[in-house]
């Protein structure tokens, strides 16, 4: 293959500047700042078209949305209807089917990151519709991985999920924590990402919530990203 042989793209954007199709964007953010909840008001935003806040305009669509860290029933489907979202438009996937051996026949399974993302394929298929993927945390791609800071382990982890974005042209959004602890002199938000910096790498766009200092309101920003122009990022 030679350059002159490649067709170039241009970005297609479900949000300009935050979420690419058929890119990882890493939201990172300390615990309780509340960014399953921003997750869910984006997933209203986009199945419904509406406007962001500042006016930035959304490409609507459905969401394939596996939240693990909260109940759908008591509190996921709740907080959607209260941000205004189109039920039809979210998917969660619950489970996956694979192969008994013994049997010969495909049974469910609980839908496990680390091993069933290609499963998703076959899962879109039946939904063209869906244009962003929200996994929290992305961190359970590596479940399997003995090592979670280890860089190839991890760039073996995240390369499924890559070429399912690149074959679906899908978005992904990708959350996931701030260290506990971290020296702050001279730190960078990407230094705070728990893990790996391979995450860091190979997200094309990282986004980052924190609290202001002092103060019980938080910001959005993103500090980095080589496909889009950078953001002053929200005060909430």
């Amino acid at each position: 293959m030679t350059a002159s042989s490649i067709q170039i793209e241009e970005h297609h954007w479900v949000i300009k500047d935050w979420l690419c199709h058929k890119h990882i964007t890493l939201m990172a953010g300390p615990s309780g700042i509340g960014k399953t909840i921003l997750a869910i008001k984006l997933i209203a935003h986009i199945t419904t078209g509406m406007p962001l806040d500042d006016g930035t305009p959304i490409e609507v669509g459905e969401v394939l949305a596996w939240l693990s860290e909260d109940v759908p029933e008591t509190t996921l489907v709740p907080n959607l209807m209260a941000h205004g979202a189109n039920l039809d438009k979210v998917h969660f996937p619950d489970q996956a089917k694979i192969l008994d051996e013994k049997t010969g026949k495909m049974v469910p399974v609980p839908f496990n990151p680390a091993r069933h993302i290609l499963y998703l394929s076959h899962y879109l298929d039946k939904r063209p519709g869906v244009t962003l993927l929200v996994l929290d945390p992305i961190l359970a791609l590596a479940n399997d991985q003995p090592n979670s800071h280890n860089t190839n382990q991890i760039r073996v982890a995240i390369e499924p999920l890559k070429k399912l974005c690149k074959d679906r042209g899908i978005a992904c959004l990708g959350i996931t924590h701030f260290l506990k602890r971290h020296n702050a002199s001279g730190s960078t938000v990407q230094d705070r990402i728990i893990g790996s910096q391979a995450w860091v790498a190979v997200c094309r766009i990282i986004t980052a919530m924190d609290w202001m200092q002092g103060e019980r309101r938080g910001w959005l920003r993103v500090p980095g990203t080589n496909i889009a122009r950078p953001r002053d990022g929200w005060e909430y």
